[in-house]
């Protein structure tokens, strides 16, 4: 057996040794089934890049039988900077695993140049990053067996935030000096006294001390990490474009906005031990921060594989977590996982047997081929800190800023509603996504917002989308909290934002309006801020945990005739321009909604709130394409992806589960392996298709949207696909109140239906059953009762299609030859 070792080191024994017994008969044979597998999705993935499996470290001390007993695809190979003079033994391991059936991906060790500062401006450290990029791609890309590259870890931990270079970036910005004191409204003589602590404090009289130097420096740190990265990357890409490149782990929320589009993969490393369970509930052991997957996606943008770490025997996750984070991971898009430390399987050789049984009964139940659709899109700025990790914040640059900004918003969205999964946007996307597609774009926190970046939201809104974001919209655009990019003011039907106050308290529905049928006037808010007052007798007095949803600095807004202050904190009106309102006002504009908070809207104010998950249901419901009916808005049990070519299920429970269904707009396609009920579409309404479906426990289900449909003229009609393959296809369809009464010798039997319904069918070649233009097809109509009809019918347009009375019949469709 071959070990994988570079260094002249003591040998490790290996962690699995070849046997021949039936058992590792039986193993071997499995390995070879899950890379063809594996194979069969890259050839299905087109120009996709991967899916690549893989453990962190095993290429120092592993075996390549280590590779087959985990049941991974690929080698991955972190070079050290002190190796990289003679790559000989480098080019060895590449070909022998490459021999072996195994994708090799090899890291360049692009943050491991200790001679100097990571910083984008360092002329030295990016000659060092060139020379070292050049030294090893020149001398491996001619091996076949690479199938991709990947660049240094842990970028956050090496990047220098140096005042030099965030002078440096601010002339960039701004140009001269002159015009930094004007947009920052400072009287700085000397470029030399400008640095961050500086920056960070100059608006001390602002909300939350922030105003446009704070986010300056916020933006500073940003670009450092982006443009370290895309200097790696450009340089990669220049001297081999054919290969796909992936980041190094990455390891901060906020670090995903910044990764430049130059990259193909991103690994992302988020471990619930780090990220931890806790009263902030930002950690998540259940789905091992999956939202970080959703976030790294950037609406479809990029390819992301998590990095998922070792589960100790303490730990919550031990027994089923692996299998569990890897269903998550595939559900949300991932294309492939890590795992991160070989070198704890080789400390505990139990835990390593106990994840070789997980991953093996997990791999035959993913593809690592999904590409969500979800219904709702959070417009990410790393701004507001959320929590902290080792002194380091999380979700944004800025503390003391919005501290439960996103962090609430993202834990409540992790495992997507029952309407499916979230995106994630930068700033930089909204020009490049689609946002037609989402029925519902958050924008927390959105500082930085531009002219055009606004007017992009705002023909979204127009167009028919809605839109919530809250105070600070466009700041430093506008250079005040107190004004809005100039698109904003019709699109939330505010004419003025007038100054305000800290205040804690709760939001009351005041009125009320067709879109928002689960929100009822005088409805109020909850949320999670604890707030000590003073007390009656000068004693102090404590309010409990969980009893306010607003706990910062709100404005006053005057609205615009046809606006409405949905949800008030206060109403002022003491100014001359009539009453303002601080808390959540609600516009129609164009086909769409615009709502915008005169607070930080989701700082304390969770989506589990009676009144958000109300506003939010709706909100989202107005657009959305699939619904889990069986349960409530947020579900930590199930979670549901619709994709193009099919619906996704994942029980996360422990026991089996049927759930129930509905689809919207989806041209009443039939789900293979389901009974479909389609119903007829009234007055411009979307079709609306409802099915049950078993899922078992700690599983997956897919669901194939197929190329068949069945239209009701009215009613409804249930239809189940009994048979679809190349030379037929075979429908049992039975009309309105019909409930499945399957048998064993008929599984696809029907009760008798209340009465008939005329159905229009049609059948498309969707890799199935063939139809080519001008090919003739024989229909059979066979009824419980009667005579059958047949009827002969010739493909137009790439289908064809037919119409039936059905009460309770089998319907067979094969070609003529």
């Amino acid at each position: 057996m071959t070990r994988i070792h570079r260094h002249q080191k003591p040998q490790v024994r290996p962690v699995w040794e070849a046997g021949t017994s039936a058992t590792a008969v039986a193993s071997r044979l499995s390995w070879v089934l899950l890379l063809l597998l594996l194979s069969l999705a890259v050839c299905a993935a087109g120009d996709r890049p991967g899916p690549f499996t893989f453990v962190y470290g095993l290429d120092r001390g592993g075996t390549l039988a280590d590779l087959q007993h985990f049941g991974v695809n690929s080698l991955y190979m972190d070079l050290q900077p002190d190796e990289l003079e003679d790559l000989t033994l480098v080019r060895e391991q590449v070909r022998e695993a490459a021999a072996a059936g195994y994708h090799v991906i090899v890291g360049l060790p692009t943050t491991e140049l200790g001679r100097y500062r990571v910083s984008p401006y360092s002329e030295q450290y990016r000659n060092a990053a060139t020379e070292l990029i050049h030294r090893v791609i020149l001398q491996l890309r001619d091996e076949t067996g690479i199938s991709a590259w990947a660049t240094g870890h842990y970028l956050e931990k090496h990047l220098s935030y140096d005042d030099r270079d965030f002078r440096q970036f601010l002339q960039d910005r701004y140009g001269s000096l002159e015009r930094l004191n004007r947009m920052w409204e400072t009287s700085f003589s000397l470029w030399g006294a400008v640095d961050q602590e500086t920056a960070l404090n100059a608006d001390p009289d602002m909300p939350f001390g922030i105003g446009r130097a704070a986010v300056d420096v916020a933006d500073y740190r940003h670009f450092a990490f982006g443009a370290v990265m895309s200097h790696w990357a450009e340089t990669v890409k220049s001297l081999d474009e054919s290969r796909p490149l992936m980041t190094g782990c990455v390891t901060l929320y906020r670090s995903l906005p910044a990764i430049p589009e130059t990259y193909d993969i991103i690994a992302v490393s988020l471990p619930p031990d780090v990220i931890k369970p806790s009263a902030e509930r930002y950690g998540d052991g259940l789905t091992h921060n999956v939202d970080g997957i959703d976030l790294a996606r950037r609406g479809g943008r990029f390819e992301v594989i998590p990095v998922l770490r070792v589960p100790l025997p303490h730990e919550p996750g031990y027994s089923r977590g692996l299998r569990d984070w890897i269903l998550a991971a595939d559900l949300h898009g991932a294309r492939g996982i890590a795992i991160e430390n070989w070198q704890r399987y080789v400390q505990y050789p139990e835990i390593a047997a106990r994840s070789v049984r997980l991953l093996n009964e997990t791999w035959p139940l993913v593809d690592f081929r999904g590409e969500p659709q979800p219904p709702v899109a959070v417009l990410y700025s790393p701004y507001a800190e959320g929590v902290q990790v080792v002194g380091q914040p999380v979700y944004g640059h800025l503390k003391g800023f919005g501290s439960g900004t996103p962090g609430e918003l993202m834990a409540g969205l992790r495992q997507g509603t029952c309407f499916g999964l979230t995106d994630y946007l930068a700033v930089e996307d909204l020009g490049r996504v689609n946002l037609s597609r989402y029925g519902l774009i958050i924008a927390p926190a959105a500082l930085s917002l531009n002219e055009s970046q606004s007017q992009l939201l705002s023909d979204y809104v127009r167009a028919g989308g809605a839109l919530i974001a809250d105070l600070g919209f466009g700041l430093h655009h506008t250079g005040t909290w107190l004004r809005l990019p100039g698109p904003g003011w019709g699109l939330f039907g505010i004419s003025e934002l007038r100054p305000g106050e800290a205040r804690a308290g709760d939001l009351t529905l005041s009125g009320s309006m067709d879109e928002f049928p689960h929100l009822s006037h005088g409805m109020k808010t909850t949320g999670t801020f604890r707030a000590t007052v003073g007390g009656s007798g000068g004693g102090p007095r404590t309010y409990q945990a969980g009893t306010y949803s607003v706990s910062s600095y709100t404005a006053y807004a005057s609205v615009m005739q046809g606006a409405l202050g949905l949800a008030v904190l206060r109403t002022d009106t003491s100014g001359d321009q009539g009453p303002a309102i601080a808390g959540l006002i609600c516009n129609r504009y164009g086909r769409g909604l615009g709502l915008f908070a005169t607070h930080q809207l989701y700082s304390h104010w969770p989506l589990s709130d009676r009144v958000s998950t109300a506003l939010h249901y709706d909100l989202i419901r107005r657009q959305a394409s699939c619904e889990l009916v069986d349960g409530p808005f947020l579900r930590s049990d199930v979670a549901i992806s619709l994709e193009q070519d099919r619906v996704r299920l994942f029980n996360c429970s422990d026991r089996q589960a049927v759930h129930s269904v509905a689809l919207y707009g989806q041209g009443d396609r039939l789900i293979e392996g389901v009974v479909t009920v389609n119903h007829a579409a009234y007055g411009g309404q979307p079709q609306r298709q409802f099915f049950e479906a078993h899922v078992p426990s700690h599983s997956i289900r897919n669901l194939r949207l197929t190329g068949i449909t069945a239209q009701p003229y009215e009613a409804h009609v249930s239809v189940v696909i009994a048979d679809c393959s190349e030379p037929l296809v075979r429908l049992v369809a039975a009309g309105p109140g019909a409930r499945p009464a399957p048998t064993r010798e008929n599984p696809h039997q029907f009760q008798r239906p209340e009465a008939a319904v005329r159905v229009r069918f049609a059948v498309r070649d969707d890799g199935t059953y063939a139809v080519a233009d001008g090919s003739r097809h024989q229909v059979t109509i066979r009824p419980d009762r009667g005579n059958s009809r047949t009827l002969e019918v010739v493909a137009s347009q790439g289908q064809i299609s037919f119409t039936a009375d059905i009460y309770r019949d089998q319907i067979t469709i094969s070609p003529m030859h």
